[in-house]
């Protein structure tokens, strides 16, 4: 299995997953990553799935594959820095829930593109705000095209306010490891 070494990562320069590993519906995304995405992406590029309590079939999965590396059970603040230094966050779904806390936490606190699914986001204001893709052709061409284009400031600062706008806060609080 892959270190936990957060001060190893090239600072941005990742894809992020996270969430709780435990969580069925999770487990399922990061299948679906490993399985559908990761296979189309140049060498080079840096994917991390992070959470609390990936079992061993993860755990070992991610481990037989080139440029994925599983952070597992990181403190909080090492989520937030890996939400806030990532180039883009996925963010994946198959259950239309509602909105989740890790996509208002990484709109907020990330620095990167937000790269959706369409359930993911069931309130259309979210839609100016995130890349949104649905199949996995689309998904892997807009990570190739978003990998080496940062947001611009004023980007970041637009999205911040269009959230404060909607009702959330720069405060957020959650438990999203």
């Amino acid at each position: 299995m892959k270190e936990n070494n957060i001060e190893k990562l090239d600072k941005g320069g990742y894809i992020l997953y996270h969430g709780n590993l435990s969580v069925l519906e999770n487990v399922r995304v990061v299948d679906y990553i490993l399985d559908n995405l990761v296979v189309g992406l140049e060498a080079g590029v840096q994917v991390l799935i992070a959470g609390k309590n990936p079992d061993k079939n993860m755990q070992e999965k991610i481990a037989r594959i080139q440029g994925v590396s599983l952070v597992a059970n990181p403190s909080q603040e090492e989520m937030e820095t890996l939400i806030a230094s990532a180039r883009i966050n996925l963010l994946f779904t198959f259950q239309n829930t509602g909105i989740k806390l890790k996509l208002i936490y990484s709109l907020m606190k990330g620095r990167g593109h937000c790269l959706v699914n369409s359930m993911m986001i069931p309130d259309r204001r979210f839609a100016e705000l995130c890349v949104i893709v649905d199949t996995k052709e689309a998904q892997i061409a807009a990570i190739r095209e978003l990998y080496d284009k940062p947001l611009l400031p004023e980007a970041l600062q637009w999205r911040q306010q269009a959230l404060r706008g909607m009702g959330y806060s720069n405060q957020v609080t959650s438990i999203l490891r």
